[in-house]
């Protein structure tokens, strides 16, 4: 799947892909989480990250990153 995912949509979503892009924010990578362990699918996830550090721009700051990802 590529593109903006919502929270309401992560249970079709971890159905139906092998892949899922642009996760730019925890709220949404802990639902896929969740519903990952229901399913018992693991797909692989692309992270957004925002290189430019822009508030107005979804994605995960570069230096957010590591804490993000554990």
């Amino acid at each position: 799947m590529v593109g903006k995912l919502q929270t309401n949509k992560v249970k079709y979503a971890i159905k139906l892909f092998d892949y899922i892009h642009s996760v730019d924010n925890l709220k949404l990578a802990k639902k896929i989480s969740d519903e990952q362990k229901k399913y018992n699918k693991q797909p692989k996830i692309f992270i957004q990250i925002n290189i430019g550090k822009e508030k107005q721009k979804s994605g995960i700051f570069s230096s957010d990153l590591e804490n993000f990802y554990l």
